[in-house]
């Protein structure tokens, strides 16, 4: 007879329930992913399924928090039939964790019990029969199995039947392999999406695509003076990932205002679900995915690209691939790999620049307040700043999104001495932006307007002639 201690079987069981629980991401990989700044993100996932009853589903957390009208699922040769969401609560396959487990698991199974020694009881009692039954405490129905509870088993012998208690049994010996598996019912209910299809095999090969809320990318760049009319220009995206696993080999980060005008909530086919993505939603808000700094603001967003109208362009030869589709601009990385609660920086782009040192102002309107006046002075005591700027060209063959910028010089030492921070506004190919280094006080500007000539002109009203 072999012994089979309980303990043997918690290493065991731990090793088979990893290989044996399956995510989304085994089956429906995710084959392009595109980023935007708003922190929305398009998903477009495709692979083989493996289906049971002519279904496949997906369940819990690897349901896609699909926004609404986004969400699309195509099979080969029109394959599909329907598309359901609903709380799966079905008996599941449970794994043997305690005595407990074990008799539930191996009930019609010949078995040697050995109870615990209590007491002034000299030797161990060895019971050895067929487990007939287990009576399980409960009034629920639904509750098939409780973790850690006492049951009560009933045993036949070859002369009689035994009761005994789950509690009293030290371990269990089978003839045979037992099973360390059963069926049981989960009390809370499985939130599940069910693909169906209308033949009967195997395998069925699935697309899907959907926009979700979660993943914010950030555009940081960082300028750094090679000489007095040189510069290089370094744009890397900061990931933030609230939404799910992402690995790909074809990850997007757009430049360019979308429209999704009415994905503003869960899709209506899995809003049902909404208590799935709680915590999500929750790390989401919580985040507002506003960027570090408030030139990210979400207004800056609507605005920065909007003036810019259809954008060219070409491969870059530094960095990330590019290219455009309408009025979007892509950044495009190979081999992404980001866990759900991670955050990452990648480099997008580097380019080499003329840079001019210039001084700017903004001549504002003047304080006059006699409209007839002839000459009109500007307040002495309110003359505009003056500030040192950076005159910059963009030569590169990308646009440059709205980001942040910093500037850094190294000094004789090739120590690095920080500059300035400042925004660069989105900015087209072929076309300039200016960066503030620092505010020129010894700079001063003085200003004045004069009357040349006027002209009085008059206008006749004919309605009431």
């Amino acid at each position: 007879m072999k012994k089979i201690i309980l303990i043997s079987y918690i290493s065991l069981f731990s090793t088979l329930a990893k290989a044996q629980n399956s995510s989304i991401n085994d089956q429906l990989p995710i084959k392009s992913i595109s980023l935007f700044k708003d922190g929305s993100s398009f998903v477009i996932r495709n692979g083989k399924v493996k289906t049971t009853d002519k279904s496949f589903k997906i369940v819990d957390k690897d349901i896609p928090q699909a926004l609404f009208g986004t969400l699309w699922i195509n099979g080969s040769n029109n394959e599909i039939s329907e598309i359901r969401a609903y709380a799966d609560s079905s008996v599941k396959q449970t794994t043997a964790s305690t005595i407990s487990d074990m008799v539930q698991a191996n009930k019609g199974k010949l078995a040697k019990i050995t109870l615990k020694i209590k007491g002034q009881q000299a030797n161990a009692v060895v019971h050895e029969g067929t487990i007939e039954e287990i009576q399980i405490p409960t009034n629920d129905e639904n509750q098939l199995h409780i973790y850690e509870q006492n049951f009560l088993v009933l045993l036949k012998t070859k002369t009689n039947w035994i009761n005994l208690y789950t509690s009293d049994i030290d371990y269990i010996e089978f003839i045979d392999k037992p099973n360390i598996t059963f069926r049981s019912k989960s009390k809370t209910a499985i939130p599940t999406l069910s693909i169906g299809f209308n033949s009967n095999k195997s395998e069925q090969l699935v697309d899907m695509c959907y926009l979700q809320k979660g993943i914010q990318w950030t555009p940081i760049y960082h300028l750094e003076y090679t000489s007095d009319n040189k510069a290089k220009l370094v744009l890397r995206a900061e990931v933030i990932n609230y939404a799910e696993d992402i690995k790909s080999n074809n990850i997007n980060f757009v430049v360019g205002v979308p429209n999704f005008k009415y994905a503003t909530s869960l899709s209506g086919l899995i809003n049902m679900l909404g208590h799935v993505y709680q915590q999500a939603r929750l790390e989401y808000d919580a985040n507002n995915f506003s960027n570090a700094m408030p030139v990210q603001a979400r207004g800056n967003y609507a605005m920065e690209e909007a003036a810019a109208g259809g954008i060219t362009t070409q491969p870059m030869d530094l960095g990330a691939d590019g290219s455009s589709v309408e009025d979007l601009f892509f950044y495009n990385l190979k081999d992404f790999f980001l866990k759900k609660g991670e955050r990452a920086h990648y480099q997008l782009f580097s380019a080499d620049l003329d840079i001019k040192h210039i001084y700017e102002t903004h001549l504002g309107s003047n304080g006059a307040t006699n409209n007839y006046g002839q000459d009109f002075n500007f307040d002495p005591n309110n003359l505009p700043k003056v500030y040192h700027s950076l005159k910059i060209n963009n030569t590169s063959p990308q646009p440059w999104t709205t980001g942040a910028i910093l500037l850094t010089k190294k000094d004789d030492s090739g120590t690095v001495q920080p500059i300035s921070q400042d925004l660069l506004q989105y900015t087209a190919q072929k076309n300039m932006a200016f960066i503030k280094i620092t505010e020129a006080p010894d700079v001063k500007i003085k200003q004045a307007e004069k009357e040349i000539s006027r002209q009085e002109f008059y206008t006749v009203d004919y309605s009431t002639r």
